[in-house]
């Protein structure tokens, strides 16, 4: 009995189903979800379900919904006979809003507070997930997603294309996907500069200078993070301004400028309280505990580090920034010989790191937890849990050292 072929099988189908197989070619994915194909048809999700499942039975498409290369070139051909050039441009235009408007939830689930541009990230989501989710779903989706990008600037989306990377900011801290985002934030950078969008430019900037401050090219991420400024200041944008302080700031820190340091996150703070935003107030409270436990004042440290970690407990529940500053308070007290408070602290910290999917993070309280094993004079316990920390470094790309200091965001 011979094998129908793929021509004889589309023949056989009604035409949405036709129409779906030629447009799934379109999608510049591995695996197709229910609603990226609706997006791609133009229909309601519950109907191209249906579609999706005939063309599984057809021997057209996998169970898990993707095509395989010889399907890919045929659905291709199919929808050049049936789609028109408009057709194709409409079917992309919904799967790239579709992809941007998932991309904006999984970013509110991963940092729910922060300041947005984007349309999609301030509105509510669509759909609800846990941080941990959200870092999976984004991880899982990746690829799909920088293609997406390209094709946004290739249709003249230039909107979307600076607003993908302003969706990922959470997925590039976390996983320290720096090199990336620096791809992805030139690109928006440049679609930005095509529209003559100041503020979308200045955000675009602060990406930037946040990625190379995360690879410890600090004078580049100063003076990205410099004209952020700039651009923030003309534009009037003073929420854009406020975090290119905050970079401009934590560059200082890194590279020993603590009176500059403390001037750069002061003006930040004094911003944030002028256009009364309380998260970022708190975020530049801690930063300043950071400039005075760099500084040896522990007791000073200590009391900004715990007014930042009331606000993100009680105020603003965060689970990330109690995580950070629960790290800080633990250097305080590890340099206060406070030994048995900063282990309580990182074991929160670790909990904390661990629930979110913040892998550095875990590292980081990993190896703060070898130096309180050091103090104590357990060697075999500290090399422990530095290769603990190793391993999960290694495991965001991240192999060198584990001592990193990361924005808020």
């Amino acid at each position: 009995m011979n094998t129908p072929t793929a021509d004889q099988r589309i023949n056989e189908l009604v035409g949405p189903q036709r129409q779906l197989y030629g447009r799934l070619s379109l999608h510049p994915g591995i695996a197709i979800d229910v609603e990226g194909a609706a997006a791609l048809a133009g229909r309601d999700w519950r109907e191209v379900r249906g579609h999706l499942d005939a063309l599984v039975d057809a021997g057209l498409l996998r169970h898990r919904y993707s095509l395989h290369a010889h399907a890919a070139v045929h659905a291709g051909r199919i929808s050049e006979q049936d789609d028109t050039d408009q057709d194709r441009h409409a079917a992309l235009v919904r799967l790239i809003d579709w992809y941007l408007r998932v991309v904006s939830a999984a970013q509110l689930a991963i940092n729910p507070g922060r300041w947005y541009l984007g349309r999609y990230v301030q509105r509510p989501p669509i759909m609800q997930l846990s941080q941990a989710d959200a870092v999976a779903l984004l991880e899982g989706e990746l690829d799909t997603i920088i293609e997406l990008q390209l094709l946004a600037v290739e249709l003249g989306l230039y909107r979307e294309a600076w607003e993908f990377p302003e969706a990922l900011g959470g997925l590039f801290n976390r996983t320290n996907k720096h090199q990336l985002s620096v791809t992805m934030h030139e690109r928006g950078l440049a679609a930005a500069e095509t529209l003559g969008d100041l503020p979308a430019q200045a955000l675009m900037y602060i990406g930037i200078a946040q990625a190379y401050l995360g690879q410890k090219i600090y004078r580049t991420a100063g003076a990205v993070a410099a004209t952020a400024h700039k651009l923030a200041t003309e534009a009037g944008h003073r929420q854009a301004a406020a975090s290119a302080l905050e970079v401009r700031g934590t560059v200082a820190l890194a590279t020993g400028n603590l009176a500059e340091a403390e001037t750069r996150f002061g003006e930040s703070r004094e911003i944030h309280t002028d256009i009364d935003n309380p998260r970022g107030a708190a975020l530049m409270t801690r930063h300043l505990g950071e400039v005075a436990l760099a500084a040896g004042e522990l007791n000073q440290a200590r009391t900004l580090l715990t007014e930042s970690l009331e606000h993100f407990t009680d105020i603003n529940p965060d689970p990330y920034h109690r995580a950070r500053i629960l790290f800080f308070l633990a250097r305080t007290d590890i340099r206060a010989g406070q030994l048995a408070t900063a282990e309580q602290e990182l074991a929160i910290m670790l909990q904390l790191a661990q629930e979110i999917a913040a892998p550095a993070d875990q590292a980081s309280a990993l190896d703060e937890l070898a130096d309180i094993a050091d103090l104590r004079g357990e060697p075999g316990l500290a090399r422990q849990r530095r290769q603990s920390a190793q391993l999960l470094c290694m495991s965001v790309g991240s192999p060198q050292a584990v001592r990193t200091e990361r924005l808020s965001g």
